[in-house]
């Protein structure tokens, strides 16, 4: 029987991968023996991230800009011959501000890096994923999707968009076999999201809000985008999977 949890060989890409989420997720793929481009926006950090992680190749690319995502898939394409199987949105943008301070070009710049970039590299990568006959792309959304969260307007847009992007794409390409999914981390313990909370603010956030007590880690997520890039997963598409210790809403 063929081990439908094995992605040796295939051709990923991560944006964001240069902490949290991403990089648990590259880092992930490639110690299965997955051929990975890790996306940053500081050519630096891509490349040494990429030297720690067999098999990896970092590209830089500033993703609210649209000739570096053009000039950033064709780097893609050509580093992989032409054949993409696993396409992970990770990249985000969270400047917090309300209805009444956030100005229009944040707002912008927050739909361009969070959704945009998402409908565009997709739409540029279309023939290589094609190419796989089996593909996997992932948008990573969130949680506040469901409970907004009154501290920034753009960002839970955003959010909301990619989940109505997920579900279009899902239903548009499945017929030439590429699926589409969201995930929706609740609290995540990340570099970004530290720069808010401490311990405490984690342990009662789990203990209180979820129906698992335990502080989510970026390896969590790692794990269910991972699964969801594997032939195991051939028949979802379209889902959007809460990975957020069940997060009463």
């Amino acid at each position: 029987m063929p081990n439908t949890y094995d992605i040796a060989g295939r051709n990923a890409v991560v944006t964001g991968a240069s902490k949290g989420i991403g990089h648990a997720t590259a880092a992930l793929l490639a110690s299965n023996g997955a051929n990975v481009v890790v996306q940053g926006r500081d050519q630096q950090v891509c490349d040494e991230l990429a030297s720690e992680l067999d098999g990896t190749v970092g590209i830089a690319a500033e993703l609210g800009d649209e000739q570096d995502r053009v000039a950033f898939c064709e780097k893609i394409s050509a580093h992989f011959d032409g054949r993409l199987d696993i396409l992970i949105h990770n990249a985000g943008f969270f400047p917090q501000s309300t209805m009444e301070k956030q100005p229009l070009d944040e707002w912008q710049q927050v739909q361009s890096v969070n959704t945009e970039s998402n409908f565009h590299i997709t739409k540029l990568l279309l023939p290589d994923l094609k190419a796989s006959g089996d593909a996997s792309v992932i948008l990573v959304s969130s949680v506040v999707t469901k409970l907004g969260r009154g501290d920034s307007p753009a960002y839970v847009a955003s959010k909301s968009g990619q989940i109505g992007l997920a579900r279009h794409m899902a239903a548009e390409l499945g017929e030439v076999g590429i699926r589409v999914n969201a995930v929706l981390p609740g609290l995540v313990d990340t570099e970004g999201t530290r720069a808010e909370n401490t311990d405490a603010t984690y342990e009662s956030f789990a203990n209180d809000l979820q129906m698992v007590p335990l502080k989510i880690q970026p390896d969590d997520l790692a794990h269910t985008i991972v699964f969801l890039s594997t032939p195991a997963a051939r028949a979802i598409t379209g889902a959007c999977v809460d990975v957020n210790g069940g997060l009463r809403v």
